[in-house]
């Protein structure tokens, strides 16, 4: 069974009733977008939605969570565990730091069982915590 949440503009009985007699078009009236692939997130124009598959890694620093991707960032209303949670390739590496796994261009071993990550030319940092479960995500 498909689950719809429809926006608070749209009349539930209308909808109900156009998906009775909906085809599938290159162009139409409404756009069916899966929920679980794109994240609402604010930059200075106000609200936009990125691909979950966009996001380089996600901070969260004094209450704020920031979304990194390869050109710009952005604020998050989202908790960092919910990223972690969504999709299997976002790997937690420190209590305030989750990375996407497609987006680790280098992971260089550090001392004390840490390792250093470049994502987007950004040094990020795996501490002792997440080590193993790191290691047993990327499989190494």
């Amino acid at each position: 069974m498909m689950r719809i949440e429809l926006h608070s503009d749209l009349d539930e009985n209308e909808i109900k009733e156009k998906l009775k007699s909906a085809e599938i078009v290159s162009e139409g009236d409404y756009l069916l977008i899966p929920k679980n692939n794109r994240f609402k997130v604010y930059d200075t124009e106000g609200l936009i939605f990125i691909n979950l598959e966009d996001i380089a890694y996600v901070e969260a620093f004094d209450k704020i969570v920031t979304v990194y991707t390869e050109h710009k960032h952005y604020v998050s209303l989202i908790k960092l565990y919910e990223y972690e949670d969504e999709a299997d390739y976002f790997i937690r590496i420190s209590k305030s730091v989750v990375v996407n796994k497609h987006h680790i261009q280098e992971i260089r071993p550090s001392l004390n069982m840490k390792f250093k990550l470049v994502v987007n030319d950004t040094l990020l940092e795996v501490n002792r915590t997440y080590y193993y479960e790191f290691k047993a995500h990327i499989g190494i």
